[in-house]
């Protein structure tokens, strides 16, 4: 922009007798040449700044059972049936759900969370599949592409204990790929490590690792994140 305009008056303040009008040709000259490499460094500066806040994780994840969000409590919860329908299941039912809080002044849309892994004692008893997880409510439109605002936490479900002592991976309506036996699955009395991947276009996806330790009661278990 200006760095072309500063050659042809260096090249003036050459040929220019006068000393005044040449010293004041050389300082345009140098200004526009300063302007010019201010205005190139800052443009790259821009880019750079943009690139590094957008690789940024913008998402941040907590657990707590002293968390009310966390943890929540119904008498019934629906399911879908081997035949693709939901029915009622009435059983008082434990929900467990990962606070998910926007890091920054920004709304991260359409964020998707996905379960990638469970392992036990070293053994994938889960992977390779697509499993979607959802935002809190599971029966909303958006819960598997969740706008979340700065200030307002989201909740995802990612596991369920019903008074029947079994507990399962919180799909929506409990759906598992058919590889899996979803009431099966977290039955063994051990230590579960559950690895879930929670992505947006406008943020770096993060990974969050879940500790469930299950011994056949719902109060004495333990769950925990491990990041």
């Amino acid at each position: 922009m200006s760095g072309p305009l500063s050659v042809p008056l260096v090249i003036a303040a050459y040929f220019v007798s006068n000393a005044l009008l040449r010293l004041g040709l050389a300082a345009t000259a140098i200004v526009c040449f300063g302007f010019s490499s201010y205005w190139i460094w800052r443009t790259e500066r821009q880019r750079v700044v943009h690139l590094s806040e957008k690789l940024r994780p913008k998402l941040l994840c907590s657990f707590s059972k002293d968390n009310s969000g966390c943890v929540k409590i119904t008498e019934n919860r629906a399911e879908v049936n081997s035949d693709g329908g939901i029915i009622p299941v009435f059983v008082r039912t434990t929900w467990y759900r990962l606070e998910i809080i926007a890091d920054g002044n920004s709304m991260i849309p359409e964020c998707i969370a996905r379960l990638m892994s469970i392992t036990m004692d070293g053994k994938v008893i889960l992977g390779g599949e697509i499993v979607r997880l959802p935002f809190a409510p599971a029966a909303s439109q958006d819960a598997h592409a969740k706008n979340i605002l700065p200030g307002h936490p989201e909740y995802l479900d990612f596991l369920i204990i019903g008074d029947d002592g079994i507990p399962q991976i919180s799909t929506n309506y409990f759906w598992m790929p058919s590889t899996v036996n979803a009431k099966s699955i977290l039955t063994n009395h051990g230590d579960y490590f559950i690895r879930i991947v929670i992505s947006s276009t406008e943020s770096t996806a993060i990974e969050v690792n879940v500790l469930f330790h299950w011994n056949g009661t719902s109060a004495n278990s333990k769950i925990e994140l491990i990041n």
